[in-house]
């Protein structure tokens, strides 16, 4: 059919989108690369067609702190009433650091968390699907746990899931984690 002696030239499928509740199947044609449209999470959408990258890095801290006078430039404070009673900070500053726990402590103190009994410093990627990696230490109940560190599938869950409940969030809680829908840091 016109390619090299005996060699097919390659079929042309259109790609084909398939909308279900909010998220975006691609079935890609044959003889392409991969072309990621990745599923929207609720409240994580994305224009179709658009990867669309989440990223969460700095603490979440238990009991409720008073909010300092002055925050690290970039810095968001929000309170977070469910599924714990506490504060958490994001720092996009910070959003390649993988501080270990001694850096960690050093860190809360200067954003002004430093009388917080538990802690956990949390740096959390994902592609509006699977998590893509995790990266945390932190205290809970007096005791240290971490730094858990993964970015590889199934275990990136199971990392994070280890690093919430060491600091008291359910399974099913961390998997729905109020903070991480979109715009609660004001993005």
């Amino acid at each position: 059919m016109g390619g090299r002696r005996g060699v097919d030239p390659p079929v042309k499928l259109p790609i084909k989108r398939l909308k279900l509740t909010g998220a975006t199947i691609l079935v890609l044609r044959a003889s392409t690369f991969f072309q990621a449209v990745p599923a929207a999470w609720p409240g994580r959408s994305a224009p179709e067609g658009a990867r669309m990258a989440y990223r969460f890095t700095g603490f979440f801290a238990r009991p409720t702190i008073e909010r300092p006078a002055v925050l690290p430039d970039t810095a968001v404070w929000r309170e977070i009433t469910v599924p714990f009673a506490g504060v958490g900070i994001r720092l996009p500053s910070l959003a390649n650091d993988e501080p270990g726990p001694d850096e960690a402590r050093r860190l809360l103190a200067e954003v002004g968390l430093g009388g917080a009994a538990d802690w956990v410093y949390l740096s959390y990627v994902t592609w509006a699907g699977p998590i893509n990696s995790v990266y945390g230490p932190g205290v809970s109940g007096g005791r240290a746990f971490g730094p858990v560190g993964e970015s590889e599938g199934d275990k990136a869950r199971a990392a994070y899931l280890e690093l919430m409940g060491a600091f008291g969030v359910a399974p099913a809680d961390a998997l729905h984690f109020p903070p991480f829908v979109r715009g609660f840091w004001g993005e």
